[in-house]
């Protein structure tokens, strides 16, 4: 594809995926959660602990953007590293543009790049710190992509991580827990992002790469 044609479908993902942030009148009706509940402690698997802190940093008003960063020790580095979810007209490899959805998707983060906040200045707060098993981590940072799109008060990035939290059994605080909906200082924490899409499914959602 000529530089200018991809550069141009970048941008108009990128100016959608805004539209999308901006498309409060779209969001869907809440949903109660059907959360498991929360395990108290890491799973106790052989392997090295892992080091995790959830973080968060502030996207407009009051509302909070949440991020895992995870550092392992050796022979685990691989698992170090920030875990966020944002949705697929952020990542380079979807186009979201063919999904019959119709607008992007709930998903994590390209592995290994960031969310950058819309604003300058954002600093990153420490809501929790954990220690994790190396398994605990390997469930944490697999890639995921969601069936709901994504919408700035929910679905959206702190529903995808409440829930990959939940199924990976790390125990979310519950100030960040009460603090969901519209007003709150974590909006989308109260809501579900949909299952996950399997990886052999994701070029029918815009996945540009070969199947996994």
């Amino acid at each position: 594809m000529p530089a200018g044609a991809a550069s141009s479908r970048l941008l108009s993902a990128r100016f959608a995926s805004l539209l999308a942030f901006a498309g409060l009148a779209a969001t869907c009706a809440p949903r109660t959660p059907t959360y498991r509940p929360l395990v108290d402690e890491p799973a106790a698997d052989a392997g090295p602990v892992c080091s995790c802190e959830l973080r968060s940093w502030v996207v407009a008003g009051r509302g909070r953007h949440m991020l895992l960063d995870i550092d392992c020790p050796p022979p685990f580095e691989r698992l170090t590293g920030v875990v966020e979810f944002a949705n697929t007209a952020f990542r380079e490899d979807f186009d979201w543009t063919v999904d019959s959805l119709g607008t992007p998707r709930v998903a994590r983060m390209t592995p290994g790049v960031r969310v950058r906040p819309i604003f300058p200045g954002a600093t990153e707060r420490v809501e929790a710190k954990f220690d994790i098993s190396a398994e605990t981590a390997e469930c944490l940072q697999r890639d995921r992509v969601f069936e709901l799109g994504y919408f700035l008060l929910g679905p959206n990035s702190n529903s995808a991580m409440r829930a990959v939290c939940d199924s990976c059994g790390v125990n979310i605080p519950e100030h960040i827990l009460i603090s969901g909906g519209p007003l709150g200082d974590f909006p989308g924490v109260e809501r579900l992002p949909g299952g996950e899409i399997r990886e052999d499914l994701w070029q029918g959602v815009g996945w540009t790469r070969d199947a996994p």
